[in-house]
C-alpha cells in the first residue's frame, strides 16, 4: 500500500495542509516516506480546488530548487488532480543534499513542498550504482572515478605512496607471498593473500598458492579418513568437521588455534563415552569427508557402534551455568537477554507451548566442544551442519524437560552481525524465532525424522507441529531413537530434526570462538544427541541463525 508523506508549505497561506487564496486552494503530497539522493524517482500528487469548493481545472506549473520534476506543467483531470515525478541525484546535481523544494503554481496560488533527501550511502558516496568509501577506495579516491596509480594507495581520500610497501593494507607484502598487492592485478587485493581461503569460480588465486579455483584442493581435501572413534587429540574433532588447517597465535594464516571438550560450566570432566568421531550414525552418512562428530548426554553411539557402545556405564554430571567462573562457561548466554526469545537468567521461552523459559541453571550431563579459530582474510561468514536427536520426543514436547542445544559465537574486538545472546542455534519461521531444543517440535516442522501422525495416531502428541515427520522414521534406523516402545509396534523411542545449517558472521582474518553445547534439562533421563559436520567458509555476509539444509 502506498504511504503518503505530508509536508506542506505555503507562500500565500497555510490551512489544513494546503495553500489557499481568493482564487482557490492547492496542495501536494509526495508518495514515499524516504526520498533518496540517488536519482530514484518518486511520485508527487497534486490537487486543486476552487474558492467555492469546486473542482480545479487547467494547468499547474512546476519547478524545483534541486533535481528534476517530471513535467514543467501538468493538466488537472476531471477530479482536479494530477501527478508528476521528482528525482534528485547527488552525482549529477550537487544541490541534492539535505533537502529540496518543489514549487507548484495554479490560478494565483503557490505551494512549496520541502522534501527531505535521504543519503543512499551514509558516510560514503554513490559512484554509479555502487556505494564506495572515497576515503580509501583505490578506484574512487576522494571522488568518483579518481583512480590511483599502481604504486599508490588511497589514504584519507588522497592517492599516496603505499605505506610500508603494502598497497592494499592487508598486512601481507609481495615479499611475504602476497600475489595481488595492487588493484591493477585484481579487483579486491586486500582479500587475496596467503591468509585467504580459495573461493571457487571467481577466477582468482585467492590464497596465492599458484592453484586456481577447483584446481586448488588444499582446503577442500578431507583430512578425517584415518580418525578413530576416540579422539587422540581434541583437534581431531575439528578435523572431522572439515577444519583441517591449524595455526598459532603468532602466525597470520587461518586455521584452528585450539580445541577442547568441556562441561557447560567450562570445566573438564566430560565422560569419555559422551563424545565420538564416527563414520556415520545409524543409516546417516557424513555430510563432508569420512567422519562426523557426535556429542551426547549419554553414549555417543548408535545401536551397532562400539568404543563406546550403548549400555556402557556413563557417570552423570550436573553443573551450574549461572554461577561459574571458567572462561568457557556459558553463563554469558544464560544471563543474556534476547527478548522475546529469551529473558536473562532463564532458558529460552517456548511460546507455542504457552510456557515461559525455565529458570533452571543446572546443566545435566552436558558436553561442550570449544573451538578457537582464525578466519581466512577473505571470509566473512561460515556454515556448520547439525542434526538434533532426542528420546524426549514426542512424549515430553511442551514439558519442563526441554533438552537444549546451543552454538555460541564470540568475535572479540570485532563488530559483526550475530545474535545478542551469541546463540546461532535459533530457527526463524513466520516472524517467530525458536532456539533448538525438544520444544522446537511444537512451534516448527523441523522435527522431520519421526513417525507421522497418520501412521501412529495413538503415539502422537497434540503439542507437536502438524507438519512434522514428513521424512518418516527411516533416519532413526539402527539408533537408540528408533526403538519400538509399544506393543502395537508403532510408537518409537525418539525423533530427530532434519539436517540443519547453522550460520554466523566473522571478521576477515579475525579470531573467533565457537562453543557447541548440549545438555539434559531437569533430569538425567531420556537423553539427547547432536551430529556436527561440514564446516564451510563463505565470502558473503549471512543472516545468522539456523535453517533447514
Amino acid at each position: 500500500m502506498r504511504s503518503w508523506w505530508w509536508i506542506p508549505a505555503c507562500v500565500v497561506a497555510a490551512a489544513s495542509g494546503a495553500c489557499s487564496s481568493g482564487e482557490g486552494m492547492l496542495d501536494m503530497r509526495v508518495g514515499s516516506a524516504r526520498v533518496m539522493d540517488d536519482g530514484t524517482p518518486t511520485e508527487i500528487s497534486i490537487r486543486a480546488t476552487t474558492a467555492s469548493g469546486g473542482v480545479g481545472s487547467g494547468l499547474v506549473t512546476l519547478s524545483s530548487s534541486a533535481g528534476l520534476v517530471g513535467d514543467s506543467s501538468v493538466r488537472l483531470d476531471d477530479y482536479g488532480k494530477a501527478t508528476t515525478t521528482f528525482a534528485c541525484d547527488v552525482n549529477t546535481d550537487s544541490r541534492c543534499v539535505g533537502s529540496a523544494t518543489v514549487t507548484a503554481t495554479w490560478n494565483g496560488v503557490t505551494f512549496e513542498l520541502p522534501i527531505r533527501l535521504n543519503e543512499r550511502c551514509p558516510g560514503g558516496k554513490l559512484c554509479g550504482s555502487v556505494c564506495v568509501a572515497i576515503v580509501s577506495d583505490w578506484f574512487n579516491c576522494g571522488g568518483c572515478g579518481v583512480q590511483c596509480a599502481v604504486d599508490q594507495a588511497c589514504i584519507d581520500g588522497r592517492c599516496a605512496p603505499c605505506p610500508g610497501g603494502d598497497c592494499d593494507s592487508d598486512g601481507w607484502l609481495t615479499s611475504t607471498g602476497d600475489c595481488c598487492d595492487q588493484y591493477n592485478v585484481c579487483t579486491r587485493p586486500s582479500a587475496v593473500n596467503p591468509g585467504a581461503v580459495e573461493a571457487l569460480d571467481n577466477g582468482v588465486d585467492d590464497n596465492c598458492n599458484g592453484l586456481l579455483d577447483t584446481a586448488d584442493t588444499l582446503d577442500t581435501q578431507p583430512c578425517d579418513s584415518s580418525l578413530g572413534p576416540r579422539a587422540g587429540d581434541p583437534l581431531d574433532f575439528a578435523r572431522a568437521l572439515g577444519l583441517c588447517r591449524t595455526t598459532t597465535e603468532s602466525e597470520r594464516t587461518w586455521g584452528v588455534l585450539s580445541a577442547e571438550i568441556l562441561l557447560a560450566n567450562g570445566d573438564a570432566g566430560v565422560p569419555p563415552e559422551s563424545t565420538a568421531i564416527r563414520p556415520g550414525f545409524g543409516t546417516l552418512a557424513p555430510q563432508e569427508g569420512a567422519r562426523l562428530v557426535v556429542l551426547a548426554t549419554e553414549v555417543a553411539a548408535d545401536s551397532v557402534q562400539t568404543n563406546p557402545k550403548l549400555g556402557d556405564p556413563v557417570a552423570n554430571t550436573a553443573v551450574d551455568i549461572d554461577n561459574c567462573h571458567a572462561p568457557a562457561c556459558i553463563d554469558d548466554w544464560f544471563r543474556a537477554s534476547r527478548l522475546p526469545i529469551k529473558a536473562p537468567g532463564k532458558l529460552p521461552d517456548t511460546p507455542a507451548c504457552g510456557m515461559s523459559g525455565s529458570s533452571s541453571s543446572t546443566a545435566n550431563d552436558s558436553v561442550m566442544l570449544r573451538l578457537r579459530v582464525r578466519a581466512p582474510t577473505n571470509a566473512v561468514s561460515f556454515r556448520l551442519k547439525t542434526r538434533f536427536f532426542s528420546d524426549e520426543y514426542p512424549e515430553f514436547v511442551c514439558s519442563r524437560f526441554n533438552d537444549q542445544m546451543v552454538l555460541l559465537i564470540d568475535t572479540p574486538g570485532a563488530s559483526v552481525r550475530n545474535p545478542t545472546d551469541k546463540n546461532l542455534m535459533t530457527y526463524s519461521l513466520d516472524g517467530g524465532a525458536w532456539p533448538v531444543g525438544i520444544n522446537l517440535a511444537a512451534g516448527t516442522p523441523l522435527f522431520q525424522s519421526c513417525v507421522p501422525r497418520a501412521d501412529s495416531p495413538m503415539c502422537w502428541n497434540e503439542s507437536v507441529n502438524d507438519n512434522s515427520c514428513k521424512q518418516g522414521p527411516s533416519a532413526l534406523a539402527q539408533t537408540q531413537f528408533g526403538q519400538v516402545v509399544s506393543t502395537g509396534g508403532q510408537c518409537l523411542s525418539g525423533g530427530a530434526t532434519a539436517w540443519m545449517g547453522t550460520r554466523g558472521n566473522v571478521k576477515p582474518g579475525g579470531i573467533f570462538e565457537l562453543r557447541a553445547v548440549i545438555w539434559n534439562v531437569n533430569d538425567h533421563d531420556f537423553d539427547s544427541l547432536v551430529l556436527l559436520d561440514d564446516f564451510e567458509w563463505s565470502v558473503v555476509e549471512v543472516e545468522p541463525g539456523t535453517d533447514v539444509e
